[in-house]
């Protein structure tokens, strides 16, 4: 229900890549708050949290986003 949610947002937006949506959820629904293309990369950020769950880290984000540009 949430990935969904998230898919259509980045498909309406036509995102592709390292975009963070805020959501939340109630009796009535998913509600998107924000959509935020260039996410915060401070320590303290929920993106660089999530990267560290994940097994990432900002590093390798900036790597791959320099990498796809190169490539294109």
């Amino acid at each position: 229900m949430i990935e969904q949610a998230a898919l259509t947002v980045a498909q309406h937006f036509s995102l592709s890549h390292h975009v963070m949506i805020d959501m939340i959820v109630t009796s009535k629904g998913i509600t998107v708050l924000d959509v935020d293309t260039v996410p915060a990369l401070d320590e303290a950020s929920p993106f660089v949290r999530l990267l560290d769950s994940i097994g990432s880290s900002v590093d390798q984000i900036v790597d791959h986003v320099i990498e796809r540009n190169i490539k294109k």
